[in-house]
């Protein structure tokens, strides 16, 4: 570069970066617009950096120590960038879409609790969770319903026809009452079952609502993080502009080189491009952030902060002891396992259960009503009214043989029949008694009063209705005896019974080997939740310790960071003073100018890494709540 170029550019970059100044008068050149100059400026007073702890120099003797640049040290100030308000003139255009919005159909801002509150609110995990609790709290209670007795209600309706011509309509009602005495203690320890899952399920739903709150606070500051580079972004490409802008004048000045101006194109479209990815990256975070809290997508959420800045959500003081401590009474998947454990424990008394007795109490009460129709007789005789023989319906019986009229009954006036005959003997009113015959050695008694008696020769009985037909064709008296003959139990009327058993029985399908099995399943399934509820422990153990020194990193990078911003803008200001002293070249004040951009992105990330480190902490030791990420955690 010419001498003319080199102090053309010291003139520029002196107005443009440091402080106003007179124009050279070789060759006049438009001066910077107040509006560059302003972002020009803006950006290099972004710098975080710290004049705390500036001592005088120290002296030898006579001999004066130079000054040493001061120590970034103070963390009050570090950890606070304060980039202003979002600059939308320089925001690119993709197609046709509006700038940041994208694919978004209107902008919400939004703060931390807002954001916390509506997933609290919305969030799907939480909601599917707290159904899974109410699901199994439900159950809860209907395995409390097992101690309680069993009722039971019945109505049935018969109609039997005996044949000849006998109809039978029975109607029953009843009712049941079970009182479970003894079920081998199933039900108690099925009830603690479901109790202690119960529980379990609860922990769980606590556990989606800390893992919520988590994934909203990342998200949320992940967006926040998003917008800061943009506003970096932004101001990058409005410097590399400026400095387009000066070389291309200074070319046509003739004081220029074409290598310069390619520099700054080449420099300011690759700035643009990663404004062009930085836009795209802030919408997607809005997705992210509306994906978690349940929002609608289309919707492009801004925070309203206009500054990173650090929180203090965990308690300095506070050592690994304590924090494992307060793991262990607040972190729910502990307490979880803990209920799982103690549920399998309760299923191996449920499965030896069926080994023990059951005891069982019923109360019945039963109303029947019953009618009995019956026709004529084969032989033109009358009805039996309430009895039917089950032997003659079933075709015959000893000592009478089925025919078509009948051997022995009784006629319409009360005369006794034997094989179709009347018998030569007074006529009986019905109702006054009966007559005896004695054929041999049987006796045989008739009679049309309520009941007729028949004694065989072997002594058998044979109960009958009142006047009526007997259906028998024919009769051998003597020996013979009348056996076929009963009746099946159908009277007509309506009957009222109440019937109270007490039952135990026990019984081992397939010798036992089954219920044998369940238990050693049953056993082999506590063993699994005990190992289960260590390893919990473990892994709770891994992620606290590493959390708490992520966040001690995370910390001390904030200062680290803050450094590297001071010394970048250090860097800028002595490559600006190298290209007007005509030793440096347009290379390296671009170089110097990407250095400080960089800083700033890693000052930005270090800040919003070190609340995400502490939110993630207060997530693993199980504190994490709605009041403790917007106002931070006290131990003591």
């Amino acid at each position: 570069m010419g001498l003319k170029s080199t102090a053309f550019l010291l003139i520029f970059l002196q107005c443009a970066w440091m402080s106003p100044c007179v124009a050279a008068k070789e060759i006049p050149l438009p001066a910077a617009t107040p509006a560059d100059q302003r972002e020009i400026n803006e950006i290099l007073n972004s710098t975080v950096t710290s004049t705390a702890n500036q001592t005088p120099p120290p002296s030898l003797g006579n001999l004066a120590v130079p000054e040493l640049p001061p120590q970034i040290t103070d963390h009050s100030k570090n950890k606070t960038i304060n980039l202003g308000p979002l600059h939308m003139g320089p925001l690119i255009q993709i197609a046709s879409l509006r700038p940041i919005k994208l694919d978004a159909q209107y902008t919400q801002p939004i703060t931390l609790s807002q954001a916390l509150s509506y997933a609290l609110r919305n969030s799907l995990p939480i909601a599917i969770n707290k159904n899974v609790y109410a699901s199994q709290y439900y159950q809860f209670w209907g395995s409390v319903g097992g101690f309680l007795p069993s009722i039971g209600t019945r109505w049935s309706y018969t109609h039997s026809h005996v044949f000849p011509d006998t109809e039978i309509n029975s109607r029953i009602f009843q009712e049941n009452m079970s009182f479970p005495v003894f079920q081998g203690g199933a039900v108690m320890y099925g009830m603690l079952n479901q109790l202690y899952r119960t529980r379990a399920s609860r922990q769980q739903y606590f556990t989606s609502i800390n893992d919520v709150l988590l994934n909203t606070y990342k998200a949320y500051y992940n967006l926040l993080l998003q917008r800061a580079l943009l506003q970096i972004r932004i101001k990058s490409v409005e410097v590399s502009e400026a400095q387009l802008k000066l070389n291309t004048q200074l070319y046509v000045a003739g004081t220029g080189t074409r290598f310069a101006v390619m520099q700054s194109r080449t420099q300011l479209a690759l700035d643009r491009q990663a404004l062009l990815q930085q836009q795209v990256g802030v919408r997607l975070a809005s997705i992210e952030l509306g994906f978690t809290i349940n929002a609608p997508l289309a919707m492009n959420l801004v925070p309203v902060e206009d500054h990173v800045t650090e929180d203090s959500l965990v308690d300095q003081a506070m050592n690994i002891e304590d924090l494992l401590n307060i793991t262990l009474t607040h972190r729910p998947e502990l307490f979880q396992f803990d209920y799982l454990r103690m549920a399998a424990a309760r299923n191996v008394q449920v499965a030896a259960s069926s080994l023990y007795p059951q005891a069982q109490w019923n109360i019945t009460a039963q109303h029947s009503s019953t009618t009995v129709h019956g026709g004529n007789g084969g032989g033109g005789g009358t009805s039996l009214g309430a009895l039917a023989s089950a032997a003659a319906g079933a075709g015959g019986f000893s000592g009478f043989g089925i025919g078509s009229g009948p051997a022995v009954g009784v006629t319409t006036a009360g005369v006794p029949v034997i094989n179709g005959t009347p018998l030569q003997i007074p006529q009986i009113a019905p109702g006054t008694g009966g007559i005896s015959v004695t054929p041999g050695s049987t006796n045989v008694t008739f009679g049309t009063a309520t009941a007729a008696t028949t004694t065989g020769g072997g002594g058998s009985t044979v109960v009958t209705g009142g006047a009526g037909n007997l259906g028998a064709s024919s009769f051998s008296p003597g020996s013979t005896s009348v056996t076929g003959v009963s009746a099946i139990g159908a009277f007509g009327g309506r009957f009222n019974a109440v019937t109270s058993s007490f039952n135990i029985n026990q019984s081992l399908s397939n010798l036992g080997v089954s219920q044998v099995a369940s238990i050693l399943q049953a056993r082999t399934g506590e063993r699994q939740t005990v190992l289960q509820a260590n390893q919990v422990l473990q892994v709770v153990n891994q992620q606290v310790r590493p959390s708490y020194l992520n966040m001690l990193v995370a910390r001390e990078q904030i200062d680290v960071t803050a450094a590297g911003v001071a010394s970048s803008a250090e860097e800028l200001r002595l490559a600006n003073l190298r290209v007007q002293m005509g030793v440096g070249t347009n290379l390296e004040l671009i170089q110097a100018q990407r250095d400080y951009i960089t800083a700033l992105i890693n000052q930005a990330q270090a800040i919003i890494a070190s609340n995400q480190a502490q939110a993630q902490l207060l997530h693993d030791t199980g504190v994490i709540s709605f009041d403790t990420l917007t106002n931070g955690y006290k131990y003591r």
